[in-house]
């Protein structure tokens, strides 16, 4: 109930882009309806158990396609797969905007380590310690994401990346990378968040 608990802060975000009443309406029909109700009056139809790579929808039927901190759990083949889905429901106009966290999330509890922290060990070592349903990881960089995102027939619309300075003055300081990371420029590897907003591209 965040939304009526904090009206004026909603209306801010909402009013520049819809009716003030209508805005209000709605606003008043999602406060006074039944938590199981919700959403049936929003309308939102939620699908699940569900492959995200074959939703049953039909060509053109979603303006957005949206996540937020997920991509980076899930193993390249099968987000490629993801993007294409992605690709196909989302309508002419459609959007798909995405916020990605490529920083070693062990990193978000043990302040001793850092965000590329995980860059230095192998595959094979890194499925030893994360290579789980509950941990996983696929440690994709930024360059990595937008070469996915452009190969799956997306046009980047902005593209933004947060570096971790701590990340790049250990990089400085020599931190031992693993063979396969160390041609990749530090910005790349040093990225720890990622906003990527794209678009279908039109000629495909």
């Amino acid at each position: 109930w965040y939304m009526c608990a904090h009206r004026d802060e909603i209306a801010a975000i909402f009013l520049p882009f819809v009716e003030a009443s209508v805005f209000h309406s709605r606003l008043e029909s999602l406060c006074r309806a039944d938590p199981r109700r919700l959403l049936e009056i929003a309308p939102i139809r939620y699908i699940a158990p569900a492959d995200a790579a074959s939703i049953p929808l039909g060509d053109g039927s979603v303006d957005v396609h949206l996540s937020y901190t997920v991509f980076e759990h899930i193993p390249p083949p099968t987000l490629a797969s993801i993007l294409r889905e992605a690709r196909r429901l989302l309508s002419p106009d459609g959007v798909a905007l995405h916020h990605i966290d490529p920083s070693d999330h062990f990193s978000h509890i043990d302040p001793s380590i850092s965000a590329i922290n995980f860059l230095q060990f192998t595959d094979q070592e890194w499925r030893r310690y994360a290579g789980n349903r509950f941990a996983y990881h696929n440690r994709l960089r930024s360059s990595q994401y937008r070469a996915l995102f452009e190969d799956c027939g997306y046009e980047i619309l902005r593209w933004e990346e947060t570096l971790s300075q701590r990340s790049l003055d250990l990089l400085g300081g020599g931190f031992p990378l693993d063979p396969q990371f160390r041609p990749l420029p530090p910005e790349v590897l040093c990225c720890c968040v990622l906003r990527v907003l794209a678009r279908p591209r039109a000629d495909l």
